[in-house]
């Protein structure tokens, strides 16, 4: 299923105002050439906080449809940003991965992503702050000091179902703070 880029609705923002807003581009059904579009629209649009992401399923998706999809690579787009324009982009993480041959690559892609220009990051809050802390800590042993947004998500019963039938992905709880909420 196709959906309206975010530049479409961001685009009855006020112009004056357009720069307080931080803006998502999507690498889905994206190739270089309409990247660089979406680009120039952003730009001419006077949109300044653009967050890169390569996109992802959609919700009713399955694996062979998604599979038929191109998705152009947040790490293309933040090249392509910074190579044309004063953006202040920024780049996706999910800090949330439990197993090294998960995490490991997460971050290693955030380097790539900050290396390809990324001026802040932005994550889900999550309900495991130790993982935010420790996203935090790799970033100071390497120097690596940038601004970090943490999307939160207020928990209500309902998002609580939702996010343990993993209808929220990135966003996890972790086993202590569980057995606290089933309590």
């Amino acid at each position: 299923q196709d959906a309206y880029r975010s530049l479409d609705y961001a685009m009855g923002l006020n112009m004056a105002t357009r720069d307080r807003h931080v803006i998502y581009l999507s690498g889905r059904n994206t190739d270089i050439e309409s990247g660089r579009e979406l680009i120039q629209f952003a730009k001419a649009g006077n949109f300044k906080n653009i967050v890169a992401t390569t996109g992802d399923a959609a919700a009713d998706e399955g694996v062979r449809d998604t599979r038929k999809r191109n998705f152009l690579e947040s790490v293309h787009l933040l090249r392509m940003m910074n190579s044309t324009s004063d953006f202040f982009s920024g780049a996706v993480m999910n800090p949330f991965q439990y197993t090294p041959y998960t995490l490991y690559p997460q971050y290693s892609k955030l380097v790539k992503k900050l290396n390809s220009g990324a001026k802040f990051i932005v994550t889900q809050a999550g309900y495991d702050m130790l993982k935010l802390q420790a996203l935090r800590w790799y970033l100071g042993e390497r120097g690596l000091y940038f601004p970090t947004i943490a999307r939160l998500l207020l928990l209500t019963p309902d998002k609580y179902n939702a996010i343990l039938n993993r209808q929220y992905p990135g966003i996890k709880i972790s086993n202590d703070f569980r057995k606290i909420l089933d309590k």
